[in-house]
């Protein structure tokens, strides 16, 4: 016998298609005033057209982002991305509030005599303007310090770590199992300027060519061995300068690209005037407080009880895997604006179940 498929549309919670805000609830259009419609309602239809009219059914079940506003996702803010449980997202964080914080003030005029009017219409002289005010903002923010060793403590830590006589490395390094030494921002240290290391095994191994704490050692021996490791420190953190001047660089390209495609661009949107509901970019975190005025204030936020709820939201990469998870800390895409950002959704972390008290697995069972 041949059968017909319908596919359910916004049968959630909320109006939107593909949007997950109350997703345990169905959408109040199916209900009639004094009647309302829940899912054993909505059961026992699919049954009729299955059973009555051969008709089977079907919906979309979306399940990597939910509506910024759900209710459920700000009470669990730990089943997004944020800056709390996904720490490396800080310096992208920080930018995006700069990007932001150039919508903000140019929606007011305030960039004007910056050569960035409120209403864009010369791109030859703008952006420019746009370039100079964001670079001169992303350097005052530092954030390569996000990426690079507070050389000093890190010789100390080793001195030490090899003074010590005890094997683990947890509270001061980590285990790279690679044979050469790297800049890591491991453990605690995420999301903290200045909290890069390295190996502390592979560094022994390579300055006292001894692989572990078996035989005593001197303090001259150890103190030799970290300065050897400072020195060596000292040019990774410039070749980590230089690597996130590069993404840096990338992301206001991006900035600018966006720019043009939204405002000056004849194919493009033509938004004429820069508003916040109209910004040169969209943001990239949802901001539990509505106002960030710069970056300090962003990065003050980070140390209060409101930052759990900072949260990255969702979108898609051109030209990448889409299998790919864009959020996790071997990806870059949120430092250098690479996403096509929704800015309505933010992006859900699934995690394994006895890994954290409450999670996207536990919501959806």
């Amino acid at each position: 016998m041949a059968r017909r498929v319908m596919q359910f549309f916004l049968t959630n919670g909320m109006n939107t298609e593909g949007q997950l805000y109350r997703v345990k609830k169905v959408n109040p259009e199916f209900s009639s005033p004094g009647s309302p419609v829940d899912w054993a309602d909505i059961e026992r239809y699919v049954q009729h057209l299955e059973n009555d009219w051969s008709i089977l059914s079907m919906a979309d079940l979306v399940l990597n982002h939910t509506s910024n506003d759900s209710p459920w996702v700000q009470e669990h803010p730990e089943c997004a991305y944020n800056v709390v449980n996904s720490p490396h997202l800080v310096p992208a964080y920080i930018l995006d509030a700069i990007v932001w914080c150039m919508s903000k003030e140019v929606s007011t005029g305030a960039l004007a005599n910056r050569g960035i009017p409120a209403k864009l219409g010369d791109p030859s002289s703008e952006i420019p303007a746009m370039r100079a005010w964001l670079s001169e903002n992303i350097e005052r923010a530092k954030l390569h310090e996000f990426f690079i060793a507070d050389v000093d403590a890190v010789k100390n830590e080793f001195v030490s770590w090899l003074l010590c006589g005890k094997s683990s490395i947890d509270a001061v390094s980590f285990r790279s199992g690679e044979n050469h030494l790297f800049l890591k921002v491991a453990g605690l240290r995420k999301g903290r300027r200045h909290g890069a290391t390295v190996d502390f095994e592979v560094a022994r191994r390579e300055y006292l060519g001894i692989r572990d704490h078996s035989m005593p050692l001197s303090e001259a021996a150890a103190e030799s061995a970290a300065d050897q490791l400072r020195a060596r420190l000292l040019q990774l953190n410039a070749d980590k300068i230089r690597e996130v001047d590069e993404h840096i660089q990338v992301a206001i390209q991006n900035v600018l690209a966006n720019a043009g495609y939204r405002f000056y661009d004849p194919y493009g949107l033509k938004l004429g005037t820069v508003t916040m509901d109209t910004p040169i970019m969209w943001k990239y975190f949802y901001h539990p407080r509505g106002s960030i005025n710069n970056a300090q204030e962003a990065e003050a936020l980070l140390n209060t009880p409101d930052a759990p709820r900072i949260m990255a939201f969702n979108g898609w990469v051109m030209g990448d895997d889409p299998l790919r998870n864009f959020a996790e800390s071997s990806s870059n895409v949120y430092l250098r604006r690479e996403l096509i950002v929704w800015g309505d959704s933010v992006k859900l972390r699934y995690v394994q179940f006895q890994s954290e008290p409450y999670s996207v697995h536990i919501y959806y069972k």
